[in-house]
């Protein structure tokens, strides 16, 4: 499972139970009717896989929080106090099943999401590394999870080429994005730079998509988050990895310069370098070129 925070080191340990929080009688949607005061300090970011597992960070609480998965207690796996208390365990579930969070600090944050369904790849065979021509677009589908409303896919890439001058260059690209389709294509222009001549070194990266049932990561989503505190809680599934390469190339055979190309090239980069270029150029050319 993608773990979205950063795990701080191990500061303080607490058993398996903590100070228990207010709890009233039980409410119609599983949370025991534990919503407390509206809003809060206390920031909640966490997620249920189909497979069980369950990752759950609390920022800004007052104390080291109390969380529970389906009444489930969640274990304490590193803390910083007052900033960041991290959460990770094991739970049984299965996929389409309702999940409910509870985090007990000076009050009781709740939200519920649901376990999203199984589902694949399907435009290419995830046992083989798929690899992407230079200058094409990269697509890839998969299969509808059940209890999905969104999907997030990350994606990425990282090749060496020869520019159209001859310079050796790298290009990286890095994708974190939601999309409600069961596809998602990469246009050429955003993975090939327009001076691109030839792939000389493809580093193996990967894409990876996961169904998530929950509030959609955007500008302007509250999240799911109630009670004392605000977040997001999502259940999730996952695809499996889809490991991906640029395919290379054969480089062109260098050609020998001319003088004039080479002094070209030379102020190109000069210019890049210092907007005086103009007075090196002068300085230059007074001076007797040699090979």
């Amino acid at each position: 499972m993608k773990k979205l925070l950063i795990i701080v080191p191990f500061l303080l340990f607490l058993g398996c139970k903590g100070q228990q929080g207010p709890q009233g009688p039980a409410g119609a949607d599983g949370t025991d009717g534990t919503d407390g005061a509206a809003g809060g300090g206390t920031y909640v970011y966490g997620e249920v896989a189909n497979t069980g597992e369950v990752f759950v960070g609390v920022y800004f609480s007052p104390m080291i929080p109390w969380v529970t998965v389906n009444q489930e207690t969640l274990n304490v796996t590193g803390s910083m106090m007052g900033l960041l208390t991290d959460y990770a365990d094991s739970i049984s579930i299965s996929s389409g099943d309702s999940v409910y969070l509870k985090v007990y600090t000076d009050g009781v944050a709740t939200a519920s999401a649901r376990v999203p369904g199984s589902f694949e790849i399907t435009s290419h065979d995830t046992s083989q590394t798929a690899y992407i021509t230079q200058g094409s677009d990269f697509t890839v589908s998969w299969s509808s999870a059940d209890y999905c409303d969104f999907y997030r896919v990350y994606f990425r890439i990282y090749y060496s080429y020869y520019d159209t001058l001859g310079n050796n260059e790298d290009f990286s690209l890095h994708v974190d994005t939601c999309v409600i389709a069961t596809s998602i294509t990469f246009p050429a222009s955003r993975l090939f730079p327009a001076d691109v001549d030839s792939i000389t070194h493809s580093w193996g990266d990967n894409f990876d998509v996961y169904a998530m049932n929950g509030p959609k990561l955007e500008p302007g989503s509250k999240g799911n988050v109630i009670g004392n505190g605000t977040g997001f809680f999502w259940g999730s599934a996952y695809s499996g990895r889809l490991d991906i390469a640029v395919e290379e190339t054969k480089c062109k055979a260098k050609k020998e310069l001319s003088r004039e190309e080479l002094r070209h090239r030379w102020f190109e980069k000069a210019k890049a370098i210092d907007p005086n270029y103009q007075a090196l150029k002068e300085e230059f050319q007074r001076v007797p070129y040699e090979r």
